[in-house]
C-alpha cells in the first residue's frame, strides 16, 4: 500500500475523565484506508489498559473481527 499525503477528516478532543469517544462522521468508502492518530492519553489510574474497537455496521455491538497490533514504550532512569 502506498500512502500519499494524509487528509484530515476529523479532529476530536475529549474532556477530562471521559472513558469513551465516538467518531461517527467522515468515515465512509471515500478512501481505501484510514489512519487514526491518538496522542496525549492520560489514564485516571495506574496500570490502565488503552484499547479501541470499531463497529462498521453503524450499531453499537462492537462484535467485529479485527486484526491489531500494539507496543508498549517506557523509559527507565538510573
Amino acid at each position: 500500500m502506498i500512502i500519499g499525503n494524509p487528509t484530515l477528516i476529523s479532529n476530536h478532543s475529549n474532556s477530562v475523565d471521559a472513558a469513551n469517544i465516538t467518531i461517527s462522521s467522515g468515515i465512509d468508502s471515500t478512501y481505501d484506508s484510514y489512519m487514526f492518530v491518538i496522542y496525549d492519553v492520560n489514564p485516571a489510574t495506574d496500570d490502565a489498559w488503552f484499547g479501541f474497537q470499531f463497529d462498521v455496521s453503524g450499531g453499537t455491538s462492537f462484535a467485529q473481527t479485527m486484526t491489531s497490533s500494539n507496543f508498549k514504550a517506557y523509559n527507565s532512569y538510573a
